[in-house]
């Protein structure tokens, strides 16, 4: 996006060249109208827009029409009517468009159709790098800029921080620009960076159920899953404000002792959380939202100390947050739901830690650890290179490395679990090798088998996997190259 929102302001630059001596600066090489500048540009940035809420369906209309723009990989269609309610507030929307693919387009025409958005359809190539939703709401927003005369305002719904390059150029070229993003309860890096970038920053809040649902971890035993629960709705809201108060103040306590490190690392916080809560003997707590989960340490650690002192991160705590071998969602509980192999949990290592991993992820099966090697290495490949593991090693190697990241105290410890044998079940039934979906594990393990010598896939008898997940996940790649409409 940077590099294609440089080549619009030189394509920009040339044409200046070519403009009429005096008065307005016109946009005749290329468009044959001049650009549009804000009438409000006497005014201090995003004031009319500030005091716009609350006046009447005239008084909006006086301050020109907003174009609002979407984009379909950082938002969400139950967003839509909140995106819209909050733009509404301060414009009249003359344009709504989403930029999308051709899936999620038929995936969300009824939500579209109800709010009258025109999706924006953008073919993706194979080789391309750059997502080109966002080229191409970058390119629409700027040539709104320049030949709408009836756009004062563009408004880009997004998350996306690549997008403040494209709000501040657009109040350069004269387009009041508002970023629009849904409210965390906290102010983000992102939120930060837009809000500096364009003339006002709107939030939304998305409508959510009294039912919704938490996954809670008790931290008193060791090796336990944990629970999904009905999460009652918060009593108190804190400010921004506050909330990065507490959160600055946890963050450094748990450095203190131990328990996060030094340098800020991705994903560790939950693994922080749950180890903190066995030492000290604090029971239950939330893992998801990780926003309850916060507030939770952050009571705790305001109470007096215990008689003993607060205790230090012990050093031999693991927490495991298995991962579904799959695509994911960004609702942590519908991905946990996913878990056959008991989500989250917390344990101690040992010297059979890496065994003890790869029976809980769902690989190792009786004895055949070479094969629950094999598949884990080939489910987290890119994982484990950034561990320097790779497929490759020897058998021992690999071992050795494992326990030693299985050990490691502020690694993600997120891996993923083994194949879910559904979709085999499902194709296995249909072509007439087993007789029903819900059989036995032997005999859809027998079933597998026969499948295999059959298609003469792995050779003879002798060459067929021993473990169940390795025969699934032979089943699967069959499956994936000779019948893709078939995939799971």
């Amino acid at each position: 996006m940077r590099n294609f929102l440089l080549l619009l302001r030189r394509r920009q630059l040339y044409t200046q060249k070519r403009f009429l001596p005096g008065g307005d600066h016109y946009w005749t090489a290329i468009y044959g109208q001049p650009p549009r500048w804000n009438s409000t540009a006497n005014c201090p940035p995003g004031l009319l827009l500030k005091q716009a809420e609350g006046r009447s369906k005239s008084e909006l209309d006086n301050l020109g029409s907003v174009a609002l723009l979407m984009d379909g990989d950082n938002v969400s269609p139950k967003a839509i009517p909140a995106i819209i309610a909050a733009v509404g507030r301060f414009g009249k929307i003359h344009v709504s468009r989403i930029y999308l693919s051709e899936h999620k387009a038929k995936l969300w025409q009824q939500e579209l159709l109800r709010h009258s958005v025109e999706p924006v359809i953008v073919p993706r190539e194979a080789a391309g790098l750059k997502d080109p939703a966002d080229l191409m709401l970058a390119l629409d927003a700027a040539e709104t800029c320049f030949r709408s005369s009836s756009t004062s305002t563009i408004a880009v719904a997004s998350e996306d921080v690549d997008f403040a390059i494209l709000l501040r150029r657009l109040r350069e070229w004269g387009c009041s620009a508002w970023a629009v993003v849904p409210d965390h309860g906290r102010v983000t890096q992102s939120h930060q960076a837009l809000q500096e970038a364009s003339d006002v920053l709107i939030t939304y809040a998305l409508q959510t159920t009294t039912n919704r649902a938490k996954v809670v971890l008790d931290t008193h035993k060791l090796d336990i899953s944990a629970d999904i629960i009905d999460m009652p709705d918060r009593e108190t809201i804190l400010s921004p404000e506050e909330s990065e108060r507490q959160l600055e103040d946890l963050n450094k306590f748990l450095r203190r002792y131990g328990y996060l490190p030094d340098l800020p690392q991705r994903g560790v916080m939950r693994a922080a959380l749950a180890k903190f809560f066995h030492v000290h003997g604090l029971g239950r707590v939330t893992l998801w939202p990780l926003s309850d989960g916060l507030a939770e340490a952050f009571q705790a650690i305001s109470r007096p100390q215990p008689s003993g002192g607060w205790m230090v991160n012990p050093g031999d705590l693991v927490f495991m947050q298995p991962r579904w071998t799959g695509r994911q969602t960004s609702n942590f509980t519908a991905n946990f739901t996913r878990f056959a192999f008991g989500g989250p949990h917390l344990t101690r290592y040992s010297e059979n830690m890496v065994q003890r991993v790869l029976h809980r992820l769902g690989y190792l099966e009786g004895d055949n650890l070479r094969e629950a090697v094999e598949l884990f290495c080939m489910l987290n490949r890119k994982e484990l290179q950034t561990c320097s593991i790779h497929e490759t090693d020897g058998l021992s190697d690999i071992l050795l490395n494992l326990g030693r990241v299985f050990a490691e105290q502020h690694q993600l410890q997120a891996w993923r679990v083994s194949y879910d044998d559904s979709g085999v079940r499902n194709y296995l039934k249909k072509s007439g090798w087993l007789h029903c979906t819900t059989a036995s594990k032997e005999q859809a393990r027998e079933a597998m088998q026969n499948f295999l010598v059959q298609k003469n896939i792995l050779g003879s008898q002798d060459s067929l996997p021993t473990s169940y997940a390795a025969l699934t996940a032979s089943c699967l790649r069959y499956i994936g190259r000779h019948d893709p409409n078939n995939r799971s």
